[in-house]
């Protein structure tokens, strides 16, 4: 009785080997094939991983759309005070650490050094959950996240201003490099404004000027003086061209540019139609008043 079952499990045996190619391990299922990380600042994820508005920290990278690039390559380690004054010591060389990287190397710089001033682009426009003011906004460097807030926020302070989208200049002025907010990193934007005071008018008397605003016709700059530039959009866009930089609307705002004045201020009327600027909020000052528009022609940009 005990020999035919023998014989009949010697035979499934037989038959089993041969169908698996002789070998006494089974052949794995074939996995499909995974593309290869992508370059990664942080432990945040790599450059093309999503960033969700409101999501904790802000270590590692979160492109949510295309930024300016913001780096420098001569990574180093950087001495950084916390909002509370205590002293904390980056090394932006170190692989495994939350910081490393040419980006963050940059944005340290610009903590650190008075005169170094970033790049960003606006991407949500942030408001409070008690009573829903506006709070602010969210930027990007370069893939890194970033607050400005309302305080900050210089031009963009008057909020029928959207900033939303585009291109901003920015300094750092407070980061967290540990604890329950490591990563988060505060920026504003009026020092960037400030600057173009400092600067000498050219001897063909053109000046230096901000871009700060675009619209559907025009790129609004800030002047010395604290007043408002504005010219057509098609020129700055025939600049930028023309110097292989980015021409679309977005990309043209957040830079610094030489510009000549074209004739004396005015309110109303000129080779622009003002009408735009009126209902964005251009034209109104911090005060409650209304500005006077000079138009400028840009003749240089710097990014």
């Amino acid at each position: 009785m005990l020999a035919p079952l023998l014989l009949v499990a010697g035979v499934v045996w037989v038959a089993y080997k041969l169908s698996s190619g002789g070998s006494d391990v089974q052949t794995p299922s074939r996995t499909a094939p995974t593309a290869p990380p992508k370059h990664s600042h942080g432990k945040g994820g790599s450059r093309t991983s999503p960033w969700r508005p409101g999501s904790a920290g802000g270590r590692g990278r979160h492109d949510l759309c295309e930024t300016p690039m913001e780096r420098d390559f001569n990574l180093r380690v950087f001495t950084i005070f916390n909002p509370e004054d205590e002293v904390y010591t980056i090394d932006t060389r170190d692989t495994s650490g939350p910081f490393y990287g040419p980006v963050w190397t940059r944005i340290f710089t610009s903590l650190t050094q008075e005169n170094e001033l970033l790049r960003c682009r606006a991407v949500l426009r942030r408001r409070t959950a008690k009573n829903n003011a506006f709070a602010g906004y969210d930027v990007v460097i370069d893939g890194v996240r970033a607050f400005l807030p309302r305080s900050r926020c210089g031009y963009f302070r008057d909020e029928r201003r959207d900033a939303t989208g585009k291109c901003l200049a920015v300094k750092p002025f407070a980061f967290h490099p540990a604890g329950a907010k490591r990563g988060n990193l505060l920026v504003e934007a009026q020092t960037p404004a400030d600057a173009i005071d400092r600067q000498p008018p050219g001897a063909d008397g053109s000046l230096w000027a901000l871009a700060l605003d675009v619209t559907a016709t025009s790129l609004v700059f800030s002047l010395p003086g604290k007043r408002i530039g504005v010219c057509p959009l098609g020129e700055a866009q025939v600049l930028a061209q023309r110097q292989n930089a980015r021409a679309d609307r977005p990309f043209l705002t957040g830079a610094y540019y030489r510009v000549l004045p074209l004739g004396k201020g005015r309110g109303t009327g000129g080779e622009w139609e003002l009408a735009e600027l009126e209902t964005t909020g251009v034209l109104s000052s911090s005060g409650g008043g209304r500005r006077a528009v000079l138009p400028v022609r840009p003749v240089e940009l710097f990014v």
